[in-house]
């Protein structure tokens, strides 16, 4: 039968979590892997509607708690430096670190993108595995080679043109 207070619901509702943790955040953990892309897209479009509010909400913390912020990292430093280099070996700074240097070189995407640099990274970049020239298989590699992945764009546009490897993306100019 339901409850006809909302007081006492809430109550009992927060008696059974405390009784059942485990359980609940089994069930909530469930959940939150079963609907992983709907949490993320509503996760999105929340930090897009309110980005001026996150932003201050941010500023004020940080100016609130600056010398707290400060002292945690004179404490932590080591602890920090060995997160910053784990961060730079995940495939999420690598993307964001292409799209950045794509950005700073001025490459325009082709309009069924829009700005969406996102799904062009997974759709075009990632998913093309041989030259659109020559065929030869592409490698990301540290150093330049010649079969090493590299977007062409038109120099004069910016517009992009074609995953190709890095010989013929020379010849191309």
């Amino acid at each position: 039968m339901p409850y006809k207070s909302k007081e006492k619901r809430n109550e009992n509702s927060r008696k059974y979590r405390e009784a059942n943790k485990e359980k609940v955040a089994e069930k909530q953990r469930k959940y939150q892997e079963d609907n992983r892309e709907k949490l993320a897209e509503a996760k999105k479009q929340y930090r897009e509607a309110n980005r001026e509010k996150i932003a201050e909400t941010n500023r004020k913390y940080h100016e609130a708690n600056r010398e707290k912020i400060k002292q945690y990292r004179e404490n932590n430093k080591k602890k920090i430096a060995e997160t910053n280099r784990q961060y730079q070996q995940t495939p999420m700074r690598k993307r964001s670190n292409r799209i950045f240097g794509w950005k700073r070189q001025g490459i325009k995407l082709p309009e069924e993108y829009g700005e969406n640099w996102d799904i062009f990274y997974e759709e075009e970049y990632l998913s093309t595995t041989n030259c659109e020239v020559c065929g030869v298989e592409l490698t990301e590699d540290k150093r330049s080679t010649s079969t090493t992945k590299c977007l062409d764009h038109n120099h004069i546009t910016g517009l992009f043109r074609n995953v190709l490897c890095h010989a013929c993306n020379t010849k191309r100019g």
